[in-house]
Parts: C-alpha cells; sequence; structure tokens
C-alpha cells in the first residue's frame, strides 16, 4: 500500500484517540506510526507536540514543535507553538527570541506582541514589556485584550492612573463590558475610592444581577464605608447565590462579631466559622476569627 496512503490513515486513527475518544498513549503510537511513513507529515509532528503538552512532558513537546519549525520554516504558528513550550519550561529568553521570529514573519500579529511582552516581564523587563503591550494596542483595533493586558501591567507597578485609563478606554467604545467595569471596580476599591468603586460595583450588578463576586464586593465597599447594615445585605444576597462559597460566610461572621464586639452572636458566628472549615480546614481567616471570639468570651468571663 502506498506510504502516504498509510500515513493519513494513522494520522486520522491519532486524531480519533487523541479527540474522540481521549487515549493519549494511544494517540502518540498511531502519529508516530504515521510519521514512520510520512517524516514530512507536518501536521502530525504538531499534534503529538500539543499531546505530550497537555501530558506536561515539555521536553517531548520541543522535540516535535522544534521539527515543525524545520518543515516549514515560514510558518509563524509554528514558531508560537515552540515558543510557548520554552515558556513553560521557564527558558524566557529562547522562548521570547522565538516569539520575535513568529512576529517577524507576521509583524501586525498583535497576539505575538502579547506574548512577548509577557516573557519581556517574567524576565523583569517592564519597560520593555509595556512598549510591546502599547504596540498590541495600536495594531489591535477594536479588541479588548491588549487594554488588559497592559492595564494589568500598570496596576501590578502602581501605575494606578495609567491603569483606570486603560479600562476607561475599553468601557468607552463597550459601556457593558463587564470584565472592565469590575476590574475598574475592583482598582477604585484598592484605591480606597469607596465612592466610585460603590457606583462600579452596582453598574456590574445591572449588567449580571446574580454575579456572587459584585455582591461580595459590594459589601466589602459598604463596611468600609461604615455602612454596615448595606453591607449585610449584599453579603446575604451572595451567600444566597452560593451557600457554599467560604468568603461571604466570613464576612458575615465577622460583621456580626464587629457589631456586637462585647457581646457577639457566639453560636451564629462559629456555626458559620465551622461550616467553613468543614468545606476548607486550611482557611485561615475563619480560624483566627474563631481564636480571636473565644478571646473575647474569655475576656467577658473574667469580668
Amino acid at each position: 500500500m502506498d506510504k502516504k496512503l498509510l500515513s493519513k490513515q494513522w494520522f486520522m486513527k491519532a486524531c480519533r484517540y487523541n479527540h474522540i475518544e481521549p487515549q493519549a498513549d494511544q494517540s502518540i503510537e498511531a502519529y508516530k506510526k504515521c510519521l514512520k511513513y510520512d517524516e514530512t507529515f507536518m501536521e502530525a509532528y504538531v499534534n503529538i507536540g500539543f499531546v505530550y503538552l497537555q501530558r506536561n512532558e515539555c521536553q517531548k513537546s520541543v522535540k516535535y514543535f522544534e521539527k515543525a519549525v524545520k518543515l516549514d520554516s515560514d510558518n509563524p504558528e509554528a514558531y508560537n507553538n515552540l515558543a510557548y513550550v520554552y515558556e513553560k519550561l521557564k527558558r524566557f529568553g529562547s522562548a521570547g527570541k522565538i516569539y520575535e521570529k513568529a512576529l517577524s514573519l507576521d509583524p501586525d500579529n498583535h497576539k505575538t506582541m502579547i506574548k512577548i511582552a509577557k516573557v519581556l516581564e517574567l524576565e523583569g523587563d517592564y519597560k520593555g514589556a509595556a512598549q510591546q503591550y502599547i504596540k498590541a494596542v495600536e495594531k489591535a483595533g477594536d479588541e479588548d485584550a491588549p487594554h488588559f493586558q497592559l492595564a494589568s501591567l500598570y496596576s501590578r507597578h502602581d501605575m494606578f492612573d495609567e491603569a483606570i485609563s486603560e479600562y476607561k478606554l475599553i468601557l468607552k467604545t463597550r459601556p457593558n463590558n463587564f470584565k472592565a467595569m469590575q476590574s475598574l471596580a475592583k482598582l477604585y476599591a484598592q484605591l480606597g475610592n469607596n465612592k466610585d468603586a460603590l457606583i462600579g460595583f452596582k453598574q456590574c450588578l445591572l449588567v449580571k444581577p446574580d454575579d456572587i463576586e459584585s455582591w461580595n464586593n459590594l459589601g466589602y465597599v459598604y463596611w468600609n464605608m461604615e455602612k454596615l447594615s448595606e453591607a449585610e445585605t449584599a453579603f446575604r444576597k451572595s451567600l444566597a447565590l452560593d451557600p457554599l462559597q467560604e468568603k461571604a460566610q466570613v464576612n458575615l461572621a465577622r460583621l456580626n462579631f464587629i457589631q456586637n464586639n462585647s457581646h457577639p452572636d457566639k453560636d451564629d458566628i462559629t456555626r458559620r466559622l465551622h461550616f467553613v472549615l468543614s468545606l476548607n480546614p486550611d482557611n485561615q481567616d475563619a480560624v483566627n476569627l474563631l481564636e480571636e471570639l473565644e478571646n473575647v468570651i474569655q475576656e467577658c468571663l473574667v469580668i
């Protein structure tokens, strides 16, 4: 039988193992059989590289992506695949150079620019990363991803005004972009700007009324504003949406503790905190609050 045909048959069998009936070992063996009959089968090298990558066998993945690059040296995606594995291996210098090669083959690809920026930041080159993100923003047109990446970089490096500006640019063209709305509100809360944070989280809940995180965050803002009744309402709404979440349970327990510090409702607080610890014994917030509660009780007994 013709070797090309045999190779294609093994390739199809490997794809079935890989996608329809996920069986990594059988898939790898089938791809190897495919390559035995046709050493130039580009897609087989790429696919087996991804199978090894899914198994976190990065060194083996590199071997096959490198062969794919040699077979198709003008394909930017082949370089992107190889660079990504080097990034996973924390070989950032190699990853950056290969991403640069991919970009040289496709100079307007803003996604590759973002990848280069991420590697530069991992190497500690903040300025280089920012420059790449800015280039990506310029090339991406109306796409949001580069703005988010740049805003996140600014925020991590305490350039909060610049981060706020990037989120506002997204919201200018997409007023109901929930991710930008929530990120901006979180940043306001982080900076202690409770007024704008409150407006932001309320807007989030207009877009997604059942968003658990936004209700929790709204409760935090009310708490910081010393509006404890409103904070409790927000935390209870969050908890009603997901009774198993730890944050809202701990928040309500602490709110009870603060509101009734001299005579806290021990039963309600301990019930909530023990429930949290039954879900996650390592929840340090719950452990610490239980200790605080015990200390208060002991003081009351002494008095």
